[in-house]
Parts: C-alpha cells; sequence; structure tokens
C-alpha cells in the first residue's frame, strides 16, 4: 500500500488560518533587537507611499523600504487611517481587493493541476528567507524558518508529494514503498538501497530507528519532532535495508506527522555518542553530513547561504533525469517587505523560502504589475506572470503565549479574564484578509471535531459585543488583586515578521481595559524563538501551525 495509506479527507482537514487567541503555556523573550517602547503607540509597516490622516494630522511619505514609524502621545486616541497609493494605480488596486475576496473560495476550492514542462538542468536558484535559523539540528526546530534552511540537507522516510497539488498526497522519501499489518498498529518501510550519506557510508535502518528514537527523546527539547511522540511506539531493523515503525493506537494523523520536514532521518554514526558514533553536534552547520540534495558550503550568520548540489543523490525523475535540477541554491535573509518586494520586481530574487510575508493584498497588485491576470486564480494559485503566487494552507493557530512561571499568569482567574477580554473579531480585523480566518476555537470550526461557527459566536470570550465579558473580566482581575484600579506593568514580546507588529499593538489595547499594562518590544525572528524556549518573557505574541489536522493533533500540541 502506498501513498494516500495515511491519509483521508475525513482525518485531515487543512485550512488555509485560524485564529486562536487564548493558549496559556509557558513561553519566552530576551533583549529586543529594536525595543518598541510606547505610551500610546501607532505602530504600522509601510510598505508602499502612503498619506497618513488621523486626529493629529501631518502627511508622511516613505520609499517603497519598509520601516516602522512610531508616534509617541500622552493622550490615548483612536487614529483613523487612510491609504492613498500613489503607485501602482488604484484599479489594480481594487482588482487586488475583488481577488482578495476569492481567496476563502478558492483556496480550497478544486485540485488545480500541477504545471508539467522540460525542466533545465543546472543553474543557480536564489531564494528569500524571511527569517535565520534558530537552529540547524531540524529534530529541535520549532518553525519554517528552521526547515527553510535545514530541509535540504535531510530526507525523511516520506514526504508531502511537492510536485502535485494535492494536499493529501504522501509519497516516498528514503523509502520505495511501504506496508502497513492488517491491524493498523504497524508501517514497514523498505528503503532505497542506493540512498548514501554525503561521507559515502549507505543509509541504513539502523540510522531510521536511531533518529525516530531520537526525535521523541525525552530528555531533548522537541517541539515539533517530538509530536509524534503519542503515537510512536517503537521501531526495529528488520534488515539493513527495511524498517519496521509500530505505534501505540491506530491514528491517520501519524502518516501526515513523518510527511513532516521535521521528521528527517539523521546518521547514527555520525551524530550518536560514542561508542555508536561520533558524536557531532548536529547544530554546527559546517560539520553537518546528511542524504539531503544540497550541502550548504558557506554560512553568513544571520544572513545567506551558499548551498551546493550532492553529485551523488540517489534520487532521478520519472524520465531518469538527476535530481536536484540546480546546481546551487542561495538563500538570503530579506524581512522587510518592501525590500521583498524590490528584489521581486528586479529580479534579485527569484522564489521564496517558507513564505514571502508580503501582505496578501500588496501580493497579488506586484503579481498584476507582473503581469498576471487575477481573475485566473484558481485553488489558491496564480500563475501567467513574472509573478507565480501560491497561497500556504496548512492552518494557524494566532495568539499569545503566557509565562504560567511568572505572577499574574500564574493565576487561573486572570488568564480567563483574559481570555474573556480578548477581541478575537478585532485581531482578525487588524491582520487583514489572509485566506479563511476563523474565531480561534481549540477545536477548529467548522470541522467534524469542532463547534459550528455559528455556536461558537455565542460562547464566552468569543461573543459580539464584549461588554458583559469585559465586566466579568475586570471582576476576575480585581478578585486576583489586580484589575483598572490597580494595573500591573509587564512587557510583550513579538517577533518582527508575520502579522505579529499588527497583532501586538491591539493586544495591548485590548488588555488595558482589564488592568494589564503593555509594554512593547520588537524582537528579530530567530532571537524571538531562543528566547521563547527558555522562557524568558512574560507574554508573548506567536503562531502555530498545523500540517495535520486532527482533534488529538490539535490537544497534542497545545
Amino acid at each position: 500500500m502506498r501513498s494516500r495509506v495515511f491519509l483521508s479527507p475525513r482525518s485531515l482537514v487543512i485550512v488555509p488560518l485560524v485564529l486562536l487567541l487564548m493558549v496559556a503555556v509557558a513561553c519566552g523573550g530576551t533583549a529586543p533587537a529594536e525595543p518598541v517602547v510606547v505610551e500610546k503607540e501607532v505602530i504600522k509597516e509601510v510598505e508602499k507611499p502612503v498619506v497618513v490622516e488621523k486626529e493629529v494630522v501631518r502627511e508622511v511619505e516613505k520609499p517603497v523600504v519598509v520601516e516602522k514609524e512610531v508616534v509617541k502621545e500622552v493622550e490615548v486616541v483612536k487614529e483613523v487611517v487612510k491609504e492613498v497609493l500613489v503607485n501602482p494605480t488604484q484599479e489594480i488596486t481594487l482588482k487586488a481587493g475583488k481577488a482578495i475576496e476569492a481567496v476563502a473560495e478558492t483556496a480550497m476550492g478544486p485540485v488545480v493541476p500541477a504545471e508539467s514542462g522540460e525542466p533545465i538542468l543546472g543553474g543557480i536558484g536564489v531564494c528569500q528567507a524571511y527569517s535565520a535559523p534558530t537552529f540547524f539540528d531540524v529534530h529541535r526546530g520549532a518553525a519554517a524558518n528552521d526547515v527553510l534552511w535545514d530541509s535540504p540537507f535531510y530526507n525523511g522516510l516520506i514526504e508531502l508529494n511537492p510536485e502535485t497539488d494535492d494536499f493529501f498526497d504522501v509519497r516516498g522519501d528514503l523509502a520505495t514503498s511501504w506496508e502497513v499489518t492488517p491491524d493498523g498498529l504497524s508501517y514497514v518501510f523498505n528503503l532505497h538501497p542506493d540512498a548514501t550519506w554525503w561521507d559515502g557510508e549507505p543509509v541504513t535502518a539502523e540510522d531510521a530507528v536511531w533518529s525516530l528514537n531520537r526525535m521523541v527523546d525525552p530528555n531533548e527539547s522537541r517541539p515539533r519532532a517530538g509530536l509524534i511522540k503519542p503515537y510512536y511506539k517503537d521501531s526495529e531493523a528488520v534488515d539493513p535495508h527495511t524498517v519496521k515503525v509500530n505505534t501505540n493506537f491506530v491514528a491517520a494523523a501519524f502518516g501526515g506527522y513523518l510527511g513532516s520536514d521535521y521528521m528527517k532521518i539523521m546518521p547514527k554514526h555520525v551524530y550518536a555518542p560514542a561508542p555508536d558514533g561520533q558524536g557531532v553536534d548536529a547544530n554546527d552547520w559546517d560539520t553537518i553530513v546528511g542524504s539531503g540534495p544540497f550541502k550548504m558550503v558557506k554560512y553568513r550568520k544571520s544572513e545567506s547561504g551558499e548551498y551546493l548540489r550532492n553529485e551523488n543523490y540517489f534520487k532521478t525523475d520519472s524520465e531518469g533525469r538527476r535530481r536536484p535540477y540546480l546546481d546551487q541554491i542561495d538563500i538570503h535573509r530579506i524581512e522587510d517587505r518592501g525590500s521583498v518586494a524590490a528584489a521581486v520586481r528586479t529580479g534579485r530574487i527569484e522564489f521564496s523560502c517558507g513564505g514571502s510575508r508580503i501582505d496578501l493584498d500588496d501580493l497579488l497588485v506586484l503579481a498584476e504589475e507582473l503581469g498576471a491576470d487575477l481573475s485566473t486564480m484558481q485553488g489558491g494559485k496564480l500563475t501567467g506572470g513574472r509573478l507565480n503566487v501560491y497561497l500556504d494552507v496548512p492552518g494557524l493557530f494566532f495568539g499569545y503565549w503566557l509565562n504560567t512561571n511568572v505572577k499574574p499568569y500564574d493565576n487561573v482567574n486572570v488568564r480567563r479574564a483574559i481570555h474573556l477580554a480578548t477581541d478575537r473579531q478585532e485581531l482578525i480585523e487588524a491582520i487583514g484578509p489572509i485566506g479563511t480566518e476563523l474565531l480561534g476555537a481549540p477545536m477548529l470550526p467548522n470541522t467534524w471535531f469542532g463547534k459550528a461557527e455559528a455556536d461558537v459566536e455565542q460562547l464566552p470570550g468569543f461573543r459580539q459585543p464584549k461588554d458583559d465579558d469585559i465586566a466579568e473580566a475586570i471582576r476576575l482581575m480585581t478578585e486576583a488583586g489586580y484589575g483598572p484600579d490597580n494595573p500591573i506593568e509587564h512587557v510583550l514580546r513579538f517577533r518582527n515578521v508575520g502579522v505579529y507588529p499588527r497583532q501586538a499593538p491591539v493586544i495591548k489595547n485590548q488588555l488595558k481595559k482589564i488592568g494589564i499594562e503593555l509594554e512593547l518590544e520588537q524582537m528579530e525572528s530567530a532571537a524571538g524563538f531562543r528566547a521563547w524556549q527558555v522562557a524568558d518573557a512574560d507574554i508573548a505574541v506567536q503562531a502555530t501551525s498545523f500540517g495535520v489536522f486532527e482533534a488529538d493533533v490539535v490537544i497534542n500540541t497545545f
């Protein structure tokens, strides 16, 4: 049995975006890259020339380069921001707006066949990364900023097929085939006989067993790879090229997890402690030994990486042509959206790794500027111009993390008050259209395992208007010894990527109503993740993504 044996539409529900605004777990922060200190702040990202109109009126003309403007005022005023496009034209913007309205319908629409054509062998691909890596040890990785740098080094047993647009399509990576036992509890993978590590040693079943056990090591941090822990029982090498993986119970999610970029097989003889291996640190980029298609030969810390093709890679395409097709990939970290857009216009970058992080409306404007017809978007894909747009589909829970080892977040009444005070609809409006935005109940609304969205909208913390929830939140804060008459001051930290800079000031204003005064600190992305790992913050803004959507997966993650 192959391919879809792991996945079924009923078991795996993938959505473009989900908003979750209450996750109470330990988290952290560290010294900010560029602190954003405000009493009443207006933080906005200017990615195109705008005229800003508000109660304090002035005109601001800025170039394409993204900057963050901080306006410090004594009074709290409600601002009105009006954007007047200078370039591109208003007509293009209106068309982009219509395309955005269609995104929710098209993003999970019918599967569009992948484009085919004769591949070009050789050359250098130039890629944009939205962040530097936090870890080169892929099993320690926590987010896309890790795997976009690490994934070319290694292979997994299986992978989500990148050559089709079917989100449920799984194919072999190191495995040439697999079988599932009749009871559904064990998977037997047959490994490619020609797969080798970069040092010339063969990839064996012992490597797979050691790697799987490493993923679930209870003494190590495994924020993503460790998600297989509830399912994984053990594994055994049947012979040098056959590995049997045993699970605790039948679960479609296990197969989806194994296809994730975090579940890579690593060489036991290199990374295992002596006497089983050399004890090499898998987090040192210049000593990495993998089986994957590209080797990193240069790395400029937090800025760029140069990858050369593995000339002994074991894979070919269906026509017998070598894989990978490219000779080299150069990855450059470009965080600010205006610079990304400028690099696309000039051809300085050719594709994005892990997402461009350009706002959807701006991205569609850019695509049409470069020749795309917005009316042709289908299945979350827009092609036809110099810029092809592919909408990311795994679900995201956006929210903030509370350090429950720090007062007052160790108090359940304070956490309940924050849950009630959070206006999820206002946060959705603040980040702008991305895909299908839903109120973030832990059990995803409108799925077979979640409530209907209409029912969620009636629950405390989710309902509108917010008057009753705010009143109850103030009562709970007062009972805990805090509240508007006895406010507490803390720092809200957020990474300088994605929608976090937009969410942070909204959260600040919402929690001020119940007596939590927040100072905002913005952090470079990788530094933020390093901080979260050591729980060095009171409260932080962060999202969690899912490539596999099942009830037990959501519960397991949170």
